[in-house]
């Protein structure tokens, strides 16, 4: 019989924080940068599965939230996400290579997050 994977706890242990959301996702594409010195086709395709995670958390939290409660940096955030969306969908479907925009994405989210004091 074959080993079956405990999703659910793996789901469950996801950091759902915005700081430790991102810190995740910044170790995963670490690693995919690391698998490019030895695999190129590999570690483009790390870089899009690390994103997974990031996309339906974030994705899950904004859509399950009502929208009259969003602030001014709910609203920069779920525009950031839903570029971020848009650029890696086109990324996977090759209509342009840009790894380095969504890297750059990932920043600007970044900072918005350090910037608000809680």
């Amino acid at each position: 019989m074959a080993a079956r994977i405990p999703i659910r706890r793996f789901i469950a242990r996801l950091p759902r924080d915005g700081k430790e959301l991102l810190y995740f996702t910044a170790v995963l594409v670490v690693a995919s940068g690391l698998l490019r010195l030895f695999h190129y086709a590999a570690s483009v395709w790390m870089l899009h599965i690390c994103l997974i995670p990031y996309l339906l958390i974030r994705g899950g939290k904004h859509l399950l939230s009502a929208k009259s409660s969003w602030t001014e940096y709910d609203k920069h955030r779920f525009a950031l996400l839903v570029t971020l969306a848009f650029v890696w969908l086109m990324n996977i479907f090759t209509a342009f290579k840009a790894e380095f925009l969504v890297l750059f994405l990932l920043m600007l989210d970044y900072l918005l997050v350090a910037r608000v004091k809680k």
